[in-house]
C-alpha cells in the first residue's frame, strides 16, 4: 500500500539516488578537468619543445653555412700571418705595389716585438716605415692597393711634406709608419 512512511522511504530513496548521481558527475567532472588541464599543459610543454627544437635546428643550420665559409676562408686568414723570421714575401708585395704606381721607395724594418693583440697562436709585431716622393693622386692609388695586401698589416702615422708652391699636388715627400702582425717563430 500507498502509506506515508513508504512515501518518505521512496521519497529519500529517490534523494539519495539523486545525491548519489550528482556526486557521481562532480567526481566524474573534477577527474575530466584534471584530465584536461594535465592534456593542456602536456601540448603546452611539447609546442615549447618543438619551438626550441626548431630554433636550434635553424641555429644549426645558420652554423653549418657559417661553417663552410670560414673553412674556406680559415686558410687565407693562416696564410695572412707571414713567419716573423720571413717576411720576404710582404716585401715583394710593398715593392710589387710601388712598381705598378711607379714609385721608388725605401724601407726600413724593426725587430720583432710580441703583439699586445692576442690570438689562438702567437703573434709579433714589426714596425717598419716606407718613405717615398710622389704625388698624392699617386699615394692615393699606392694605399688603395696596399689595403688589398693579403696581409696583416695597418698604416699607423703618414707624413707629408712639399715644398712645391702648388701644395701635395705635385712632389711629395711622404713617410708612413705602419706595423706588420705575424706569427711568430720560437
Amino acid at each position: 500500500m500507498f502509506t506515508n512512511k513508504n512515501l518518505i522511504k521512496l521519497a529519500l530513496r529517490h534523494t539519495l539516488v539523486a545525491f548519489g548521481a550528482v556526486i557521481v558527475s562532480v567526481a566524474t567532472i573534477w577527474f575530466l578537468v584534471g584530465k584536461i588541464d594535465s592534456t593542456a599543459s602536456s601540448i603546452i610543454k611539447n609546442r615549447q619543445i618543438a619551438s626550441n627544437f626548431d630554433q636550434q635546428t635553424e641555429l644549426l643550420s645558420k652554423l653549418k653555412q657559417n661553417a663552410a665559409i670560414i673553412g674556406k676562408n680559415d686558410v687565407l686568414i693562416e696564410n695572412a700571418f707571414l713567419s716573423s723570421d720571413n717576411i720576404l714575401d710582404f716585401i715583394s708585395g710593398l715593392d710589387g705595389i710601388a712598381t705598378k704606381n711607379k714609385i721608388i721607395q725605401t724601407f726600413s724594418f724593426d725587430s720583432p716585438a710580441p703583439s699586445p693583440v692576442s690570438s689562438s697562436f702567437p703573434l709579433s709585431s714589426i714596425s717598419y716605415t716606407t718613405k717615398m716622393i710622389t704625388d698624392v693622386s699617386t699615394f692615393k692609388s699606392y694605399l688603395s692597393d696596399f689595403e688589398k695586401l693579403p696581409y696583416f698589416s695597418k698604416v699607423d702615422s703618414i707624413l707629408m711634406s712639399s715644398q712645391d708652391k702648388n701644395g701635395w699636388e705635385h712632389s711629395t715627400a711622404i713617410s708612413f709608419g705602419a706595423t706588420l702582425f705575424t706569427k711568430t717563430v720560437q
